[in-house]
């Protein structure tokens, strides 16, 4: 691969930044020791179990659980000027531990995921995270990130090589250019990723709460994500924060939600991702 496609892919994921902005509020920071300290709670937690339940009942908790959340939701809604604040839910069969938001206001709940968990709060704080990326406007903001970063990254791919029209005119160039605008799609649509997930995760908690489900049952959910993943640590190029990290920004977040006073998130437009900095290091 040429030289200049690392380089410039960064550069325009950088760029990206000025574009599509990452989390709409103060998300709680939580620094080595406070993950270090969920890892050693989540280690010590017993293996994932499965629990029996038929898909239509799990099917009839997920459309219940959704309904109460979503009368919750509309103070969170309106506090960032969503203006549908209606969820279509839909339960799909398959063994797949996964949900998903998608489309207008589309969330997926799989059977697969169910069959883990074990109370109402956990349900709810699945679907209340998929709400959370909903009503951020996280799906828009991924996909106008990915655009950015393939249209920047061969805009500034295109400046740089200008000067060697032998190299341009070649069959290389056409692959590197295409090659970095792959790259700056990929980068541009991680660039928010990890912060998407912890802003749905935060948003969640308030909206929980809203909804009356208890809180510290549903953290639980995020020791069951670690089990079955096995992964510790966030990686750079990961798209959602490991559990450890996870489970201790939701104990911070129960406890700003504790204090609060009108139950709506902190709202901030300051924050850049210092993940997507460390792209230069």
């Amino acid at each position: 691969m040429n030289k200049y496609v690392r380089k410039f892919t960064a550069a325009a994921a950088m760029l990206a930044l000025a574009g599509c902005g990452g989390a709409a509020h103060l998300l709680p920071q939580v620094s080595k020791g406070e993950t270090n300290r969920a890892l050693s709670e989540i280690e010590a937690a017993p293996a994932l179990q499965i629990h029996q339940r038929s898909a239509t009942k799990a099917r009839g908790i997920v459309f219940e659980t959704a309904k109460r959340l979503e009368d919750a939701a509309g103070p969170v809604c309106d506090q960032l000027e969503e203006t549908v604040c209606v969820f279509n839910i839909q339960f799909n069969d398959a063994d797949e531990m996964n949900a998903y938001a998608t489309g207008e206001n589309k969330i997926v709940f799989f059977q697969g995921l169910a069959k883990y968990l074990q109370s109402e709060d956990e349900f709810a704080a699945v679907i209340a995270h998929e709400m959370g990326h909903h009503i951020a406007d996280h799906i828009d903001k991924s996909q106008g990130n990915q655009l950015i970063g393939s249209i920047l990254t061969g805009l500034l791919f295109a400046l740089v090589t200008a000067s060697s029209p032998g190299y341009v005119n070649s069959y290389q160039y056409n692959q590197d250019l295409q090659t970095a605008m792959n790259l700056g799609s990929t980068v541009g649509a991680i660039s928010f990723s990890k912060e998407h997930e912890r802003e749905a995760d935060y948003i969640s908690a308030y909206i929980l709460a809203r909804a009356g489900y208890d809180l510290s049952k549903a953290r639980s959910l995020w020791m069951k994500f670690t089990k079955e993943s096995g992964r510790t640590q966030t990686g750079l190029f990961d798209t959602h924060p490991a559990g450890p990290e996870r489970l201790a920004a939701w104990d911070k977040s129960v406890a700003e939600v504790a204090l609060s006073k009108d139950f709506l998130p902190k709202l901030d437009n300051t924050g850049v991702d210092e993940d997507l900095l460390s792209i230069f290091d």
